[in-house]
């Protein structure tokens, strides 16, 4: 009978050892398998959150609407110019017809300069963006000259 009880002890013992050793293994998986998912868990949220995207580098600075008055030899007051209007991808159009020159299209340059050439009746404007998103130019076709002055709305 001692005999018997001691043999049931041992295994007593090591029945408590064994579950023990499967306690700690399973407390093991349980955050193995917890860090796992909370790390899923951030990839799904940081995949769900929106990113703000860079602006592309050759995306034009300066694109936007214009406004601009202008001054010729006829005009040395300030005449309201008309649509202004340089595009993302570096190009520009607009008119100003109150000036006799009507439409205009041209490129500007990664430095803020622009030339642009007036369609109907031939001619340049030559110009310069500030930094502030103002501008100036010179206008010239036909012999007729006028300086222009914006900013962007």
């Amino acid at each position: 009978m001692l005999q018997e009880t001691i043999l049931f002890h041992m295994e007593e013992r090591k029945m408590k050892k064994i579950s023990i050793v499967l306690i700690v293994m399973i407390a093991l998986v349980a955050l193995v398998s917890c860090a796992t998912k909370a790390a899923e868990e951030e990839v799904v949220v940081a995949a769900a959150e929106p990113v703000a995207e860079a602006p592309a580098a050759d995306v034009c600075p300066w694109a936007g609407e214009y406004y601009f008055e202008f001054t010729s030899a006829d005009s040395p007051d300030p005449v309201p110019g008309e649509e202004f209007v340089i595009e993302a991808d570096w190009t520009l159009h607009g008119a100003s017809e109150g000036s006799g020159m009507t439409g205009f299209v041209g490129k500007v340059n990664p430095d803020g300069s622009f030339e642009a050439e007036f369609t109907r009746l031939g001619g340049t404007l030559v110009g310069q963006l500030y930094p502030d998103f103002t501008f100036t130019a010179h206008a010239e076709t036909r012999g007729r000259t006028s300086e222009q002055k914006g900013y962007r709305l």
